[in-house]
């Protein structure tokens, strides 16, 4: 389903909105961007921000407008538009890494890391199996078991923050020198 889960998203907005006070986010990637919902939520706050999605079912790119949601759209598979991506200021993966392996998932997000600086991982953190839907075989949940645990286990050195609100968690994740202790102090944590 192209839809996102409306849990975690007042969470990200103050987070994202108290970051953006004393980081700019210039260039900003929205994978997997479905009906385009965190274009639709934040653009408004940034609108000099550059914005691109990643979206590996093409038909959505037109059922959903996403041409005028983003700045550029790419219908690719992020598994392997991490490997060469440019560098990003902030990515999202919104309902994303539930839909590959695990450790596809793991290569993905240190992939983006590399060339990004921060992420922002919102995923179901109960077992939430899901098949295709409406022909789309990418609506799929791979693994649909995630949980908190795992993915602090995962990840932890990168966690500058993270939020739990059933069925979703969010996090959000920095490889930048420094910058998950700043994170923390700039809010509150």
């Amino acid at each position: 389903m192209p839809t996102s889960a409306i849990e975690g998203k007042n969470w990200t907005l103050k987070t994202l909105l108290r970051l953006s006070e004393h980081l700019e986010f210039k260039q900003i990637l929205d994978v997997g961007p479905g009906r385009g919902t965190y274009s639709l939520l934040f653009r408004p706050f940034w609108p000099q921000s550059h914005w691109t999605a990643v979206e590996i079912w093409e038909p959505y790119q037109a059922r959903f407008g996403l041409n005028q949601l983003y700045d550029q759209v790419h219908i690719s598979d992020i598994r392997s538009y991490a490997e060469t991506a440019p560098g990003y200021d902030l990515v999202f993966l919104g309902d994303v890494l539930e839909h590959m392996q695990q450790a596809e998932a793991l290569a993905v997000v240190e992939s983006l890391l590399r060339h990004s600086k921060l992420l922002l991982i919102s995923i179901p953190i109960v077992d939430m199996p899901q098949e295709e839907s409406e022909g789309n075989p990418y609506e799929r949940h791979v693994k649909a078991d995630w949980n908190h645990a795992e993915i602090m286990a995962c990840w932890e050195q990168y966690i500058a923050l993270g939020y739990l609100e059933e069925p979703i968690g969010v996090y959000l994740l920095s490889a930048q020198s420094g910058w998950v202790e700043v994170i923390r102090l700039l809010c509150g944590t």
